[in-house]
């Protein structure tokens, strides 16, 4: 800690030196009262005030804030009854995506980057990644892809998001060069959801809502996430409905009854309605007994209150907030 805070300083210019006003110590495991002397030395060494020690919270809820960080929680799972596997690409992004299934008390989730790790999950889910067609050749080179036709060709549950579903394609068409770099480039997908992808130069992000399709076989749940990608997928065959209805078209696919889903939106299974009926269908395909829907974001509301409070129990708020009022004054 010592070494962290006293080492950043150095290295700064004076300009930027100039520019501290703070500092506070987060995640401080022990005896608060015993390092009073430690919150003095810092202050006589750098001529800046301690603001605060916040001492650890477990249970907190915040999302992971890299992919190490989602990979290490899910090590430290116990294997449970439904098994999800996450296939781990080298691009990966938005891997908060399945931080829900975390709360859930018969799910287990594990990475899956090559195919002596497939295994027979229950469910699949294919996430986002900042460069699909790359991800996608590494998938073919590496065997993964073959694992991921056969468990479609045998039943199994796939959901796809964002380059996920841009995987799960006929084709992906790179017109713009926007994702490969090259111009008119052509990769043949998964070919798994009658749709196809085309990359243009605009890149689409917004935050959106909707309801799932009447046509999809999900009950009409409200949904809310958000969209970051380049690329639009269009259905291309009759076999697919659209999964969401929006206020302005339509997005994503559905095929088999419900068994592969591709969708645009991120954090969908944030929607605590749909992750349930999604869970639901499994553990009715395992012989299992439904679960009751375990309303996540009520709780994760509840949590950041909580330590909302906590943090301003711990810290000296009149000069937080003195710094921040007098700023640039």
């Amino acid at each position: 800690m010592f070494a962290s805070i006293i080492g950043t300083l150095e290295l700064f210019s004076e300009e930027e030196r100039s520019r501290v006003k703070g500092i506070i110590i987060n995640k401080f495991r022990g005896d608060l009262s015993l390092f009073q002397p430690g919150v003095q030395w810092l202050e006589e060494r750098t001529g800046i005030k301690v603001l605060g020690v916040v001492p650890y919270v477990s249970g907190h809820m915040i999302e992971g804030e890299d992919s190490l960080s989602l990979a290490k929680r899910f090590a430290n799972q116990n294997r449970r009854v439904i098994d999800i596997a996450v296939v781990k690409l080298p691009y990966i992004s938005n891997y908060t995506d399945v931080e829900p299934f975390l709360f859930e008390e018969d799910v287990s989730i594990r990475l899956v980057s090559g195919p002596d790790e497939f295994g027979e999950p229950d469910a699949l889910v294919i996430p986002g990644t900042r460069s699909t067609i790359h991800d996608l050749q590494q998938l073919k080179n590496s065997g993964l892809a073959q694992k991921i036709k056969a468990y479609n060709e045998t039943g199994g549950t796939i959901i796809g998001i964002c380059g996920g579903y841009q995987m799960l394609s006929r084709y992906l068409y790179d017109k713009a060069g926007s994702d490969t770099g090259v111009k008119g480039r052509y990769e043949e997908g998964f070919n798994i959801l009658p749709v196809g992808t085309t990359f243009y130069h605009e890149k689409k992000t917004v935050r959106n809502k909707g309801i799932i399709h009447p046509q999809s076989g999900f009950p009409q749940f409200f949904v809310e996430g958000y969209e970051i990608h380049l690329g639009v997928t269009e259905l291309i065959g009759p076999q697919a409905v659209p999964f969401m209805k929006l206020s302005d078209g339509t997005d994503g696919a559905v095929i088999d009854s419900r068994r592969v889903i591709g969708t645009y939106f991120h954090h969908i299974f944030f929607n605590d309605e749909f992750r349930t009926e999604w869970l639901n269908r499994i553990r009715e395909r395992k012989g299992l007994e439904k679960k009751q829907v375990k309303w996540l974001k009520k709780e994760k509301t509840k949590k950041y209150e909580q330590i909302a409070r906590h943090v301003q129990n711990h810290i000296h708020m009149d000069d937080l907030l003195n710094i921040i009022q007098s700023w640039g004054k």
